[in-house]
C-alpha cells in the first residue's frame, strides 16, 4: 500500500495535538493500573509502557490504515483486564520472589499477551475473517464492558487510597484520612462524566484534568504541606521510587534478565490470556463499526485487524501492552475535512514527548486525579452499557448482562467468557427455534407443475389440487425447527381430513433451506410414521448432495412413503400423473367443442412429424407460424448465453403452443423441443389469412379458445403469487 502524505494544514496539525493531550491524560491515568501492590514502585513504568504502545500504535497505524484519520494507541479495557491478569500471576509467585524478578514476569506476561493479540488480529484479518466474532449477542457483550467498569473502579480506589474496593477494606476506606483520598477523585469522575453527557466536546476532559491538578497545588500551598510530605501521605506518586531506565527501557531489562522471568508461571494462564485477546478483538472490532458510520470512506475492516495485528506484534517486542483504534478520537479526527495521516503523525509525536519526559512528568499528577480519570472511564462504562442499555434490550437479556457483569468482577473475564458462550448458545438456540422455517405453504389448487396437459386433464387435477401439500422450507434446519415443522403437520392433517380433503401426498421443498442438521433427521422419521398412518406419500424435493447423503445414511429414503424429487417441479409432476391414475378419460364439453374447433381449421393445418430434440421453435426468431401438439409433448425453455437452459413448461396433447408470440407479431421469446416422438399441425400467418377471409367464425372461435387459454393461464398465476405473497 503506497502512502501518500501530502502537505499538512493547521487544522488538522492541532486537532491532532490535541487529541495526544487526550491520549497522554488517559494513557497515564490508564498506565498506572498495571503495576500495583507489591509492583507500586514500578507504576512509573506502566504509564512509560502505556504512552510507548500510544506512540508506536500511533504512527505505525496513521501510516498504514485504510483510513487516513485514524488514531490509535493503549486501551482501557485490556489494561484493565491486564492489571488483574498480572495481579493473578504475582499471587501465584512464592511470597520471598525478588521485586525485581516480579517486575521481569509482569513485562513477561505484558509481552506474551500483546503478541498473542496481535497474532490474531493478523490471522482474522489476513483470513478476512472479521465478522466471525460478530456473533456475540449484545447482553454478553455489555456484560463483559460493565464487568470491566466494575474492575476499574476498584483500581480506581486502589490508585487514589492504595486500598482496593473490596467489602473487607469498608472499614478502612471510610476513615477519614482515606476518604479525602478517594471522595475529590469520586467527585471529579462523576462530574466529568455528566459534563460529557450534557456538553460532549474535546475540552471537556484536559479543562477539568488540568483544572484539578491547578486545585490541588492550590490547596497543597494554603495547607502548608510541602511537597515530599505530600508523597510520603500518599497524595503524590514518588517520581524517584524507580530510575529512568526502567521507566522509560523496560525491554532492555526484559533482554538482559530474560531467565529470571517466571514463564512457567505466566502459562499457567494461557486460558486467561486468550479471554483477554477475545475481548480486546470485540471492543476493537465494536470501535471499527462505530469508525466506518463516522468516516468520510470505506474502512477495510479486515486490512485494519492485519495492520493493527502487525502493529502490536512490534509493540509486544517491547513488552508494552495492547492497543488499537481509539473510537472518540478517529470520530473526531473524520469530522476535519482536510484531515490527512499527518493528524495521526502529531499525535504519536505528543504520546512520544511525553514518553521521554516519563516519571518527571507523572510525579506531578496528583493520585485523586488520575484515580479519578480512571473513576471517570469507568463510570462512562457503567452509564453506557448498564444505564443506558436497560432501554436498547428485553428484561430478560437485561438480566442476562447484569449476570455476566457480576460474575467478570466476582469470578473473572475467563468465567465470563465460558459464560457467555453458554449464554450465546442458549440464546441462539431458543432463538432459531423459534424461527419459521415454512416460508409458503400451499396445494396443487395454488401451484402445479409446469407440465400443461389436455384441458380435460387439467380440469380434473384442478378438481383434486387438494390432494397434494406443499410446504416451501427456508433457513436452517436442526432439532428444534424440524420438530416445529412435525408439529405444524400434526395439527394439519386432521383439519385436511375433516374438510375432505382426502390429503394423499405431501411435498417437502428444500430449495431454500440454508442447513440441515443430522438431529433433524429424528424429526423427519417421526413425521414420516405419523404420514405412514394416514396413507401420505411424502416427497423430498431440491436436496442438495449434502443433504441428500444425510438422508440417504439415515435410511429415510428406502422407506416406501417416501419419494425425492430432483425439484418442486418435478415433485408436483409426479404428484400430478399419481392422481390421474384415477382419470376417467371422458371428455368434457370443452374437450368437445375443443375437437370440433380443430376438425374445422384441419383445411388450413400443415401436419408435422418431429423426433425428440428437435427445434421446433427458435428463440429470437421471427414469429410467424404456430402449432397446435396432437400427439407427444414438447418442452418451452428459456435460453442464455451463460447458463444452462431453463424449463418454462412442457405442453402434451391437445395444446397450442407459440399462439402469444404469433399474435401479437412479436418474435419468439423462448426456445420449443420436441421431447419425443410428437405429432403436430401447424399454422402459418398466409393460412390464418386465408381462414379470416373464408371462415371468419371459426377464426373468431379460434381467438376466443386462445383468450380462454391465456386467461386461465393468468388466473392460475394469481393464485401462485397471491399465495407466494401470503
Amino acid at each position: 500500500m503506497r502512502v501518500h502524505l501530502g502537505v499538512p494544514s493547521l487544522a488538522t496539525l492541532s486537532i491532532g495535538l490535541t487529541l495526544g493531550i487526550f491520549k497522554v491524560i488517559f494513557s497515564t491515568s490508564s498506565g498506572v493500573l498495571l503495576f500495583n501492590g507489591v509492583l507500586s514502585p514500578y507504576n512509573f513504568v506502566g504509564v512509560s509502557l502505556a504512552l510507548m504502545t500510544s506512540f508506536m500504535l500511533g504512527i505505525l497505524l496513521a501510516l498504514t490504515s485504510s483510513l487516513p484519520s485514524t488514531l490509535s494507541g493503549s486501551q482501557d479495557v485490556p489494561m484493565a483486564m491486564l492489571a488483574v491478569l498480572i495481579g493473578s500471576v504475582m499471587a501465584q509467585m512464592p511470597d520471598n520472589t525478588p521485586i525485581e524478578q516480579r517486575f521481569l514476569t509482569a513485562l513477561g506476561t505484558i509481552a506474551v499477551v500483546t503478541v498473542i493479540t496481535g497474532l490474531f488480529f493478523l490471522l482474522l484479518g489476513y483470513f478476512k475473517l472479521s465478522n466471525l466474532v460478530r456473533f456475540l449477542p449484545f447482553p454478553v457483550i455489555g456484560g463483559f464492558f460493565g464487568g470491566t467498569g466494575l474492575l476499574m473502579i476498584k483500581s480506581a480506589f486502589s490508585v487514589m487510597a492504595g486500598i482496593s474496593l473490596e467489602v473487607a477494606n469498608l472499614p478502612r476506606l471510610i476513615e477519614a484520612g482515606n476518604v479525602a483520598k478517594w471522595l475529590p477523585g469520586v467527585i471529579f469522575g462523576v462530574i466529568v462524566t455528566l459534563w460529557m453527557r450534557r456538553r460532549n466536546h474535546i475540552s471537556v476532559l484536559p479543562t477539568a484534568f488540568f483544572a484539578s491538578i491547578v486545585l490541588f497545588y492550590v490547596g497543597l500551598g494554603l495547607s502548608g504541606m510541602s511537597f515530599s510530605q505530600a508523597v510520603a501521605l500518599g497524595w503524590l506518586n514518588d517520581a524517584s521510587a524507580t530510575s529512568t531506565t526502567q521507566a522509560t527501557l523496560p525491554v532492555t531489562t526484559l533482554l538482559t534478565q530474560f531467565s529470571l522471568i517466571r514463564w512457567d508461571i505466566i502459562f499457567q494462564h494461557f486460558d486467561v490470556m486468550l479471554s483477554l485477546t477475545l475481548i480486546a478483538t470485540i471492543t476493537f472490532l465494536l470501535y471499527c463499526s462505530g469508525i466506518q458510520l463516522a468516516a468520510p470512506q470505506e474502512v477495510d475492516i479486515n486490512h485494519e485487524l492485519a495492520m493493527t495485528g502487525l502493529a502490536n506484534l512490534v509493540v509486544g517486542a517491547v513488552a508494552a501492552p495492547v492497543g488499537y483504534h481509539t473510537l472518540s478520537s478517529t470520530v473526531l479526527m473524520c469530522k476535519e475535512k482536510s484531515a490527512s495521516r499527518w493528524g495521526g503523525i502529531a499525535y504519536a509525536a505528543v504520546c512520544f514527548v511525553a514518553f521521554l519526559l516519563g516519571n518527571q512528568v507523572l510525579g506531578l499528577v496528583p493520585k485523586p486525579v488520575l484515580g479519578g480519570v480512571l473513576f471517570f472511564i469507568a463510570f462512562t462504562f457503567l452509564i453506557e452499557w448498564v444505564y443506558d442499555a436497560r432501554q436498547k434490550v428485553s428484561p430478560v437479556e437485561y438480566v442476562i448482562m447484569l449476570g455476566i457483569m457480576l460474575v467478570t468482577t466476582r469470578y473473572g473475564f475467563l468465567e465470563a467468557v465460558g459464560v457467555g458462550l453458554l449464554v450465546t448458545i442458549i440464546t441462539f438456540l431458543v432463538n432459531y427455534s423459534r424461527v419459521q422455517v415454512i416460508k409458503h405453504e400451499m396445494t396443487a389448487l395454488q401451484y402445479r407443475s409446469r407440465l400443461q396437459r389436455p384441458p380435460n386433464q387439467t380440469h380434473y387435477l384442478q378438481q383434486h389440487g387438494e390432494k397434494v401439500r406443499i410446504l416451501q422450507l427456508h433457513n436452517y434446519i436442526f432439532f428444534g425447527t424440524a420438530y416445529q415443522l412435525y408439529e405444524h403437520i400434526r395439527k394439519t392433517l386432521p383439519s385436511a381430513a375433516q374438510a375432505g380433503a382426502d390429503y394423499r401426498f405431501l411435498v417437502l421443498d428444500f430449495k431454500q433451506v440454508s442447513g440441515l442438521d443430522s438431529t433433524a433427521l429424528l424429526a423427519f422419521r417421526q413425521l414420516l410414521q405419523l404420514l405412514k398412518k394416514h396413507d401420505i406419500t411424502l416427497l423430498l424435493a431440491d436436496l442438495n448432495p449434502h443433504f441428500q447423503q444425510l438422508f440417504e445414511k439415515s435410511g429415510l429414503l428406502a422407506l416406501k412413503h417416501v419419494q425425492p424429487s430432483a425439484n418442486l417441479d418435478r415433485a408436483l409432476e409426479w404428484c400430478e400423473a399419481q392422481l390421474l391414475a384415477d382419470f376417467d378419460q371422458t371428455l368434457t364439453v370443452q374437450d368437445e367443442k375443443a375437437q370440433q374447433l380443430f376438425t374445422q381449421l384441419l383445411p388450413y393445418l400443415e401436419p408435422m412429424q418431429v423426433e425428440a430434440n428437435d427445434v421446433i421453435m427458435k428463440q429470437g426468431t421471427v414469429a410467424d407460424e404456430m402449432f397446435f401438439v396432437r400427439s407427444g409433448c414438447v418442452t418451452v425453455q428459456l435460453e442464455s448465453a451463460n447458463q444452462a437452459p431453463i424449463r418454462l413448461e412442457t405442453m402434451c396433447g391437445e395444446r397450442m403452443v407459440g399462439e402469444m408470440g404469433f399474435f401479437l407479431w412479436q418474435n419468439r421469446t423462448a426456445t420449443v423441443l420436441a421431447d419425443g416422438p410428437t405429432v403436430l399441425y401447424r399454422l402459418s400467418r398466409e393460412r390464418m389469412a386465408e381462414l379470416e377471409q373464408r371462415q371468419p367464425n371459426v377464426a373468431l372461435a379460434l381467438q376466443r379458445m386462445i383468450l380462454e387459454v391465456l386467461s386461465e393461464r393468468v388466473t392460475q398465476l394469481n393464485s401462485t403469487v397471491a399465495t407466494l405473497q401470503k
